[in-house]
């Protein structure tokens, strides 16, 4: 003989298996109704939870307005930050840029300066070089001039 286990068991399976196989409905033939609207059904139970959401959606709306309020008023401090920045910028730059012209006028003129000295120690040191050969020269051209006066002695047409 089986144990009790075995023969619930059998007993819970062939009533899973015999249930599939039940009727759904009275046998003969169907009543006669209007199909139900599952439009209206569905819209008529969700009615309440959105008419409770209406508060919400209000908050909603308020707490985006106060958002849009905050978010411009961020928006023109930050412009009127960005333009004081700018302005200062400006203003450092012009000083930078007269500063900046100030030493290249400087540097310019200690250049023009050592530039000239330099130029002054040559024109010395070729003054000293050629002083012994000035009066030579000198001397050569009037030789030269003097020969050729007494040599035509014609007098120039």
């Amino acid at each position: 003989m089986a144990e009790d286990g075995e023969e619930v068991t059998v007993a819970v399976f062939l009533h899973a298996v015999l249930a599939r196989f039940r009727p759904v409905a009275v046998p003969g033939a169907p009543t006669g109704a209007v199909p139900a609207d599952r439009a209206a059904q569905r819209a008529a139970e969700l009615e309440p939870v959105f008419a409770s959401l209406d508060g919400a959606v209000a908050e909603a709306a308020a707490v985006r307005a106060r958002a849009e309020a905050r978010a411009a008023a961020i928006r023109a401090d930050g412009l009127r930050e960005a333009e004081a920045v700018i302005r200062a910028a400006r203003e450092r730059q012009a000083a930078e840029s007269e500063q900046a012209v100030r030493r290249a006028r400087r540097d310019a003129g200690e250049y023009c300066d050592a530039l000239l000295a330099r130029s002054r120690q040559r024109a010395a040191s070729i003054r000293e070089q050629a002083e012994p050969h000035v009066n030579a020269f000198a001397d050569e051209v009037v030789d030269r001039v003097v020969r050729g006066l007494t040599q035509n002695s014609e007098p120039p047409r």
